[in-house]
C-alpha cells in the first residue's frame, strides 16, 4: 500500500510533468523548424468607415404663379407682376396694391372698388396684392382681342377689349360713372378724366364719353348700363333730359329752356366728349330755370338736374358770316344769332 507521504509525492510529480508538457507545447508553437522564434502574421489595420456627410435639401425657388384666388399674395413669391383680369361679375370687387403686410394706411399704394370685371397693373416692386372674395380668380388679362363697341361695366383695355370712339350709355340708373385711364395701377396720376351724373329721382342718365385710341383703358360701373358706338346720324331732337347729347345728332342747336328749379342744376356747353376741362366751352350752376343757346358749333351739351330741356328759339340758317382761320381750324362765327359750323382746313 502507498503510504499517504508516497501519494503526496506522485501527485506532485504529475502536476510537473502537465506543467513541463505544457510549457513544451507552447513552445513549440512559438518557434519554427530551426529553432528560433517566428514572428507573428501582421494583422491588416481595419480602413475606418467614415459616416456621409448629409448636406441639407436645397430649397427649391417657387415659381410665382400667373393666376390666384382671393387672399393677401407676395409679388414675385406668390404671383408674379403683370396685368391681370378677374372673372368676378358681383356688385362689387375690391383690390389693393402694398408696399409691406404690416396693415397699416402707408402701406397702401392704391386702392380701387368696381362692378363687373377688374384690371389690375401689379409693379414687379409691388410687395403685395390683397384681393377680396367677390372678385373671384384672376389670370393674365389679354393684349389683343375682339375690340368689341358693346360692352358693360367692368375695367376695359383698349384696343384690344374695346374699341376705341364715341359711345353712348344705356343706364336707366338715376347715376353713371366712368372713367378714362392711361394705366391700371389704381393711381390718380394714371387718371385722364373722370365724370359721374347723378340725376333726380326718377330721371334716366345718358352718357356720351370720347375713348381715344391713345387711352390704355376705360372704367364703367354697372349703373350706367351697357355702351354702344354714337350714331353719325340722328333725330336732332328739340327736348331733352338729363345727360350728355351729340349736338346736331341727338338734339338740334337753338335756344332752350329748362322746366325744373326743384334743386341744385348745372349745364355744360362742350367741345368733345373726353371729360377733361379743356373741353368745356362754357357752364353754369344755378337753382332757377335756365336759358342757354346750344351752337352748332358745339359738339355736345350735357345737363345734370334741371328737368326736361325745350327749344325755345330754333338756330336760322346763317345770312352773312365771318370766316376765321386759326392753325387747321376753321371757325364760321354767326351773325345775328344764326347757325354756326366748325371743319378742318383741308
Amino acid at each position: 500500500m502507498l503510504t499517504t507521504f508516497t501519494r503526496a509525492r506522485w501527485t506532485g510529480l504529475s502536476a510537473l510533468i502537465l506543467i513541463a508538457v505544457l510549457v513544451s507545447v507552447s513552445c513549440t508553437q512559438a518557434t519554427d523548424g530551426s529553432g528560433s522564434q517566428a514572428t507573428p502574421p501582421a494583422t491588416a489595420t481595419p480602413t475606418p468607415t467614415l459616416a456621409p456627410i448629409l448636406t441639407p435639401s436645397q430649397t427649391r425657388t417657387p415659381v410665382p404663379s400667373t393666376s390666384f384666388g382671393p387672399g393677401t399674395w407676395v409679388v414675385g413669391v406668390d404671383i408674379a407682376p403683370g396685368i391681370y383680369r378677374s372673372t368676378g361679375i358681383a356688385e362689387s370687387c375690391s383690390w389693393e396694391r402694398l408696399s409691406g403686410f404690416g396693415g397699416t394706411s402707408e402701406e397702401s399704394i392704391a386702392r380701387e372698388i368696381g362692378t363687373g370685371p377688374q384690371t389690375v397693373m401689379i409693379a414687379s416692386n409691388d410687395a403685395g396684392l390683397y384681393v377680396e372674395r367677390n372678385c373671384g380668380s384672376w389670370a393674365p388679362a389679354p393684349t389683343v382681342g375682339p375690340q368689341a363697341t358693346t360692352f358693360g361695366a367692368g375695367a376695359w383695355i383698349v384696343n384690344a377689349d374695346i374699341a376705341p370712339g364715341t359711345y353712348r350709355s344705356t343706364g336707366t340708373d338715376r347715376r353713371c360713372i366712368w372713367e378714362r385711364r392711361s394705366g391700371f395701377g389704381g393711381t390718380f396720376e394714371e387718371t385722364i378724366a373722370l365724370a359721374g351724373t347723378f340725376a333726380l329721382e326718377g330721371s334716366e342718365v345718358i352718357q356720351t364719353v370720347n375713348i381715344s385710341a391713345t387711352d390704355v383703358g376705360f372704367s364703367t360701373d354697372e349703373d350706367c348700363g351697357s355702351w354702344s358706338l354714337v350714331p353719325t346720324l340722328g333725330p336732332q331732337a328739340t327736348t331733352f333730359g338729363t345727360g350728355t347729347w351729340v349736338v346736331g345728332v341727338e338734339i338740334a342747336p337753338g335756344t332752350y329752356r329748362s322746366t325744373d328749379t326743384s334743386g341744385d342744376c348745372v349745364w355744360n356747353r362742350l367741345s368733345g366728349f373726353g371729360g377733361t376741362l379743356d373741353e368745356w366751352v362754357a357752364s353754369d350752376f344755378t337753382e332757377v330755370v335756365q336759358t342757354v343757346t346750344i351752337s352748332a358749333a358745339d359738339i355736345s351739351s350735357a345737363s345734370e338736374g334741371f328737368g326736361r330741356w325745350t327749344l325755345v328759339e330754333p338756330m336760322r340758317p346763317c345770312g352773312s358770316v365771318i370766316i376765321r382761320a386759326t392753325c387747321r381750324t376753321l371757325t364760321v362765327q354767326s351773325v345775328g344769332g344764326c347757325a354756326c359750323s366748325r371743319s378742318l382746313m383741308a
